[in-house]
């Protein structure tokens, strides 16, 4: 009989710690189109969602299930049975998610899960700087022309030029 009571106070330490070993905090990102994510509770263990933005309104399947309280950007949530299954809806900002909760003695999934719904835009490029005038001006006066073969006439706004050409050499 001693040995029955052992061992049932070494399950009870066992089940007690696998439902104590779930971590403090995660990540869960929302990604376009809405995928529904599993979260699971257990009995005497409250679980926070924190979003990035504030909580609108949230749906509950089963409130008989768990018990739900919003605070701003955080949703706290609590069982009040000890096994089920139910759906929530959340909307946070103008994006909705969509979660599956399961509540049994054995698992859960964090005492936190951080949500982020916005996706990070790159920043926007810089701006082009403006284009940088030549600090080389050309001269005042007529534009330069160069010498045409031929004595062809090359004309200026104020002038006509005639060009006559260079001599041979020999």
């Amino acid at each position: 009989m001693r040995f029955l009571a052992v061992l049932t106070l070494i399950l009870a330490i066992a089940a007690g710690s696998v439902s104590a070993a779930a971590p403090a905090t995660i990540t869960v990102v929302i990604k376009q189109p809405v995928q529904r994510v599993t979260i699971k509770l257990v009995p005497d263990y409250a679980l926070v969602l924190t979003f990035d933005r504030p909580i609108a309104a949230v749906g509950i399947g089963d409130d008989s299930l768990v018990a739900t309280a919003v605070r701003e950007t955080d949703l706290v949530m609590k069982a009040l049975r000890p096994s089920g299954r139910t759906n929530l809806l959340v909307w946070a900002g103008d994006v909705r998610t969509v979660w599956e909760i399961v509540v049994n003695r054995s698992e859960r999934t964090a005492d936190i899960i951080q949500v982020i719904t916005q996706t990070p835009t790159a920043p926007p490029p810089a701006p082009t700087p403006p284009p940088q005038e030549s600090s080389v001006r050309p001269p005042a006066g007529p534009p330069p022309f160069q010498p045409v073969p031929d004595g062809t006439t090359v004309s200026s706004p104020s002038r006509a030029y005639r060009v006559t050409p260079a001599p041979e050499q020999r």
